[in-house]
């Protein structure tokens, strides 16, 4: 599996943690701070899908396609941010 450049890689990480900024600002102001693990699960995904459809809509996928980078590879991207911002939420209100 062949990932993207570090300029391409960067570009997709910060475009994920804002969705995901955004996303977690909105359910916030509707529901709160979920904490749980659906929440989490679907903040991850949303993040994943909005970041995929963008990148779609400014055709990256075709260009990273002809340098050899797979949509695998582009969603594991996009998951990063998101993932990990989860668990840092998680392991924040755990009852120490």
């Amino acid at each position: 599996m062949i990932f993207p450049d570090r300029t391409f890689a960067w570009l997709t990480v910060i475009r994920a943690y804002v969705v995901w900024l955004a996303l977690r600002a909105v359910m916030l102001v509707a529901g709160g701070l979920a904490v749980n693990l659906y929440a989490s699960v679907l903040a991850i995904g949303v993040t994943v899908g909005l970041v995929t459809l963008e990148g779609r809509r400014r055709n990256e996928h075709l260009f990273l396609a002809n340098l050899g980078v797979s949509l695998p590879a582009l969603l594991i991207l996009a998951a990063l941010p998101p993932t990990v911002m989860e668990l840092a939420i998680g392991i924040a209100t755990l009852p120490w």
